[in-house]
């Protein structure tokens, strides 16, 4: 589908290739192929705070995908469900849509999609106020991403344990975190997704204000000068003992 080659950097492009492989789709009767460009539509919607739209685009992608018992594609779609929900407001119903989905994932062998839904199912245990729940799926993504190389994941993994620092009452190893995962940001090249990227810019603030700007510059510049592996070995012990 070409729609997935540019959606990126052309959402409107992929959506017009979306559409045609949709139609051409439904008048084939393909149900396997009508689910693809459902999802990518939806993503679409997504990313544009269209939730209802990408709610009814995703679900009707599960509803063929059950159909075909494609379990790997059934995951696809629960997670883009549970994503619609945590950014809609609708914190349990993203808890059950990503833990199905990861429950799928994890039966099919699918590790970078797992370490995903660990990762959203951090997010979810932020809002929610679970800092012990956040802090254990935030690490597992991590110790997985870096099992994958997945620098983007990484960094992304980092921020979230920076938070749940920040939440806990320790700004210093928060400030550190944050750090580590923007240089490793930098270094790669990689785009933290907007909604991350903001609340971790609010959340920069407040840990500067905690520290103070002596101290939270001593601790920014560690965090960015530390060797990547120091960082997230010691954000995965530290993960493991925090409460």
């Amino acid at each position: 589908i070409w729609g997935d080659a540019v959606a990126r950097d052309d959402p409107e492009a992929a959506r017009a290739h979306y559409e045609e492989s949709l139609a051409r789709f439904r008048r084939l009767g393909d149900p396997w192929g009508i689910a693809w460009p459902l999802t990518g539509l939806g993503g679409i919607a997504l990313h544009r705070g269209e939730y209802a739209t990408a709610r009814t685009l995703f679900t009707e992608g599960l509803e063929l995908r059950r159909e075909l018992r494609d379990r790997w594609g059934m995951a696809i779609s629960l997670t883009s469900l549970g994503e619609v929900a945590r950014r809609d407001g609708d914190v349990a119903g993203a808890a059950t849509f990503l833990a199905d989905g990861l429950a799928l994932f994890r039966e099919v062998g699918d590790q970078e999609r797992v370490a995903w839904a660990l990762h959203a199912l951090g997010r979810v245990a932020e809002d929610q106020g679970n800092t012990t729940g956040a802090g254990a799926y935030f690490a597992e993504s991590l110790a997985l991403r870096r099992e994958q190389a997945h620098r983007q994941g990484m960094a992304a993994s980092l921020a979230g344990l920076g938070r749940v620092a920040a939440m806990t009452g320790v700004p210093e190893r928060a400030a550190w975190l944050l750090a580590a995962a923007d240089a490793l940001s930098e270094a790669g090249g990689v785009t933290v997704a907007r909604d991350e990227r903001d609340d971790d810019e609010r959340l920069l603030a407040t840990v500067r204000a905690a520290l103070g700007p002596v101290a939270f510059t001593t601790a920014w510049a560690a965090g960015r000068a530390l060797p990547i592996e120091h960082v997230v070995a010691d954000a995965l012990g530290w993960a493991g003992t925090s409460s």
